[in-house]
């Protein structure tokens, strides 16, 4: 029983089904009320709307024709981050992003049509020719989405 416990310590979870869905503003996201633990630590962060990649990012714009998928993380003092997965040809299956230490809210997968790209931030993610699919995450999935 006591290694049950034991493989608990530090855990980075969310405890919520965030609502991630696009922000009101274009290119921003939003989620609904967190419960969530940084290193073991409960914390919590009321709804937030029009989250912006914060300018270090390093995200890359997906070209026509192609998918990737985005993850919106928080940390312990409620700040958050977006990270980006690996770009793949067509419709296909996104491998998620990583980030060790933050708490996942939750992913998006874009995918473009052809003669159509995608820049975080810029594109809204219900534009034309761009297909997003929003994944409320207690943890980061083991296979592409």
């Amino acid at each position: 029983m006591s290694y049950n416990l034991e493989s608990l310590q530090g855990l980075n979870l969310n405890f919520s089904n965030s609502g991630i869905a696009a922000g009101t503003t274009k290119g921003t996201l939003k989620h609904g009320s967190l419960n969530y633990a940084v290193n073991g630590l409960a914390a919590t962060k009321a709804a937030t709307d029009n989250i912006a990649a914060p300018v270090a990012e390093l995200v890359k714009p997906i070209p026509a024709d192609s998918t990737a998928a985005f993850a919106l993380w928080i940390d312990a003092a409620g700040n958050y981050a977006i990270s980006q997965g690996a770009i793949v040809p067509g419709n296909g299956k996104a491998p998620s992003p990583d980030d060790a230490g933050n708490v996942i809210v939750g992913l998006v997968k874009v995918a473009t049509g052809a003669g159509t790209t995608f820049t975080l931030g810029t594109t809204g993610f219900s534009d034309a020719g761009i297909t997003s699919t929003f994944f409320s995450a207690v943890a980061l999935p083991a296979s592409p989405i």
